[in-house]
């Protein structure tokens, strides 16, 4: 097989029974159907020699290099997987929450988390264990202190009961 003007070998492929191949969670995967006059194939995810059963092309290939992070080599299976681990190596996150400073790929995920910030919560000083209203990032919350115990530097929004 080609894909492009690169040859693939068989080190480049997985093999799998009939009974793997249904367990598979990966139903975008491209499956070829494999056959031999006798048991020649070993299961990559049993173990099990068979006669007939089914290749892919393995997430590791030369072919997939474009969904290959190029800091530590780890392979995605689609891209919308890669950008947002690209953004843990660099910390350029496009979207970043001014209170807790979490980054976010995407747009969608970073309105949630805003969402939730602006949400009143039932807060406890971590210093001395009294309860307060205030708006917090989820995250911070065990790390929150009510006004009297603030130095003023906490990120907590406080809300009058």
């Amino acid at each position: 097989m080609a894909e492009g003007n690169v040859y693939l070998s068989e080190e480049d492929f997985s093999y799998f029974c009939f009974d793997c191949r249904n367990k598979a969670k990966e139903t975008d995967k491209d499956f070829f159907y494999v056959g031999a006059l006798g048991p020649c194939y070993t299961c990559s995810d049993c173990g099990h020699v068979f006669e007939a059963g089914f290749k892919r092309e393995k997430g590791n290939s030369i072919t997939t290099a474009s969904l290959r992070c190029k800091v530590c080599g780890k392979t995605f299976e689609r891209r919308d997987q890669l950008i947002p681990h690209s953004y843990e190596h660099s910390d350029a996150w496009p979207y970043r929450c001014s209170f807790c400073q979490k980054g976010f790929a995407f747009h969608s995920k970073f309105e949630r988390h805003e969402r939730a910030h602006r949400t009143v919560r039932k807060i406890c000083c971590r210093k001395c264990s009294i309860y307060f209203q205030g708006k917090i990032c989820f995250d911070m919350r065990f790390d929150a202190y009510c006004e009297k115990c603030s130095d003023g530097s906490s990120l907590v929004e406080y809300v009058s009961s």
